[in-house]
């Protein structure tokens, strides 16, 4: 019995155990790292995102617009395959419908990634009183 009932418990057993391993290392080892993973875990990060002369925010949404910058040229390579899978398509090397399900699924992406900003600070504003 390979994948039976003792391999739950065996899997259980070990995130019981890691999971107090974490709390032993965070309460006694390293405090400090305790509580900024409280603070991270808790707290909501916040990109302070205003639309004033172009994008501004603070260190988060800089990193987010880092980020950002990077994926875009390689979710618009990623695009430029569709063109291979519409012609593979024709030639039955692809499934019917592959071409359009990835070239709506990129432009899903980027316009999702440039509108998470705005709708991320309207979210945390929301949370504010909570945390």
């Amino acid at each position: 019995m390979v994948l039976g009932l003792d391999a739950g418990v065996l899997t259980l057993a070990v995130l019981i155990a890691v999971v107090a391993f974490i709390l032993f290392v965070n309460a006694y080892l390293i405090p400090e790292v305790g509580n900024w993973f409280l603070d991270a875990v808790v707290k909501m990060p916040k990109f302070d995102y205003a639309f004033q002369n172009g994008e501004q925010g603070n260190q988060n949404f800089n990193l987010y617009r880092q980020l950002r910058t990077i994926a875009f040229p390689i979710i618009i390579i990623a695009l430029t395959l569709t063109a291979v899978y519409l012609t593979g398509e024709e030639f039955d090397v692809f499934r019917k419908g592959q071409a359009f399900g990835t070239f709506a699924k990129g432009i899903i992406i980027i316009i999702f990634i440039f509108t998470f900003p705005p709708f991320w600070s309207v979210y945390v504003s929301m949370m504010l009183p909570l945390s």
